[in-house]
């Protein structure tokens, strides 16, 4: 999916960078509460979102 999104963003000339954290069947809480080796918080709060 996220090569997908970037694919999608270059076609309109837009460059943006993509990162995908998921692991099949986790729930939002677990994103949140890093369960299952989920990096999702650690990935958010290394970016600078614009």
């Amino acid at each position: 999916m996220p090569e997908l999104v970037s694919a999608m963003a270059e076609s309109q000339g837009v460059s943006i960078n993509s990162y995908q954290s998921t692991v099949s069947g986790s729930s939002l809480e677990q994103h949140w509460k890093g369960e299952k080796d989920l990096l999702t918080r650690k990935k958010i709060a290394e970016n600078n979102w614009v």
